[in-house]
C-alpha cells in the first residue's frame, strides 16, 4: 500500500469534493476515513447540514475506497457508482464530519462499501450502501 500522501495527491483531482472540504485522513487496512469542515455552503434552509453535503462526503470515501488500486497505478480501470443507497438517522452537531469507508465486496468488475457517517460528538448520522462497477 502507498503513502498517503499519494492518495492525497490523486484524490485532490477530485475538485468537487476539494470544494466540498472533503479531505482524506487515513487509509488504513483499506478502509478510508474522510472528512468534512461544515461551514455555512453546507446548510440548508432550517439551518442543519444539507442532505447533499452529507452524500458528497459518503461519495467521496467511496471513491477512495474503491480506487486505491488506481491512485497506486496497480491498475488502470476505474470504479464508479452505479447505485447509492443512503439512510439519514439524525442531524449531525458539531463542524465536522467523518465517513468511514468498510469495504464489502471487491471484486473483478463489482465493489460494495458500507460507508457510515459520524458528527463530532461521534454519533452515527447516515449509513450508506454503494454499488461500485469497474470499466
Amino acid at each position: 500500500m502507498a503513502d498517503i500522501e499519494v492518495y492525497r495527491r490523486f484524490f485532490a483531482a477530485d475538485t468537487y469534493a476539494a470544494l466540498s472540504a472533503c479531505r482524506l485522513v487515513s487509509v488504513e487496512n483499506g478502509e478510508p476515513v474522510c472528512e468534512m469542515d461544515v461551514t455555512e455552503n453546507h446548510r440548508n434552509a432550517a439551518g442543519g447540514v444539507h442532505g447533499a453535503a452529507i452524500f458528497t462526503l459518503i461519495d467521496f470515501a467511496f471513491a477512495v475506497c474503491v480506487n486505491i488500486p488506481l491512485a497506486e497505478g496497480q491498475t488502470d480501470r476505474v470504479t464508479l457508482a452505479e447505485s447509492v443507497s443512503v439512510s439519514y438517522m439524525r442531524r449531525p452537531k458539531g463542524a465536522r464530519l467523518t465517513a468511514r469507508a468498510l469495504p464489502r465486496h471487491m471484486g473483478r468488475t463489482v465493489a460494495v462499501v458500507r460507508i457510515i457517517v459520524y458528527d463530532e460528538d461521534g454519533r452515527e448520522v447516515s449509513e450508506a450502501l454503494c454499488n461500485g462497477i469497474r470499466t
